[in-house]
């Protein structure tokens, strides 16, 4: 084997060494960076469902319905005109007004038409904060916030991947010296036996 040759195979060997190594420490790498994503993604999930259940809990109990929350307002709201109602009643009294006159009536309606007012427009208020409610609380179930650990964290096992090297690429670079070898020994055959003159037999 000629020192060529030798130092060729020499280097070759060398490099597939050094490439097993640095393929080592990569894969190393992106088994970390995918351990690291994985970890992110079983937040973000753990996340989710925490905020899902709570909001899921919350529609269960009622708190998005606006039904229960006008039946509340309407509850609510009588038992304060009731008493507004009743303290103009005394007042009116006291003033010497009797039930059934003109301007009894005309308070009393004022008072109904107040509270009447009043509870159409929370009523109204209620149907379409409840409907906003209740989307928002679903939609703080988003997990979205990881998003970006995630990503980079694949972004970063992808780019050790690509660093990786294909060790079929130092056995092709071997070949050459291979063949530079097979060559020379066959160069030297040929010539043994072409050079030598017309061949004789010695008995």
């Amino acid at each position: 084997m000629g020192l060529e040759t030798a130092l060729g195979i020499g280097g070759a060997v060398a490099g597939l060494l050094s490439n097993r190594e640095n393929n080592r420490k990569q894969e190393n790498t992106a088994k970390d960076q995918l351990g690291q994503q994985q970890q992110l993604i079983d937040r973000q999930t753990k996340l989710f469902d925490t905020l899902f259940g709570a909001a899921s809990d919350a529609d269960k109990s009622g708190a998005f319905d606006p039904e229960k929350q006008i039946d509340l307002l309407n509850r609510t709201t009588a038992k304060y005109e009731s008493r507004d109602l009743g303290n103009l009643g005394g007042a009116l009294s006291i003033a010497g007004y009797k039930p059934g006159d003109s301007e009894v009536g005309v308070r009393m309606d004022a008072v109904k038409g107040k509270y009447q007012l009043e509870r159409e427009n929370q009523e109204s208020q209620i149907r379409r904060q409840s409907l906003f409610d209740r989307f928002n609380a679903y939609n703080s179930a988003n997990g979205g916030m990881l998003n970006a650990g995630i990503g980079t964290a694949g972004q970063n096992a992808d780019r050790a991947y690509s660093r990786m090297q294909n060790p079929a690429n130092l056995f092709q670079s071997i070949i050459p010296f291979l063949e530079m070898k097979k060559k020379k020994q066959s160069g030297f055959k040929t010539g043994d036996v072409q050079g030598s003159g017309p061949m004789t037999l010695d008995y």
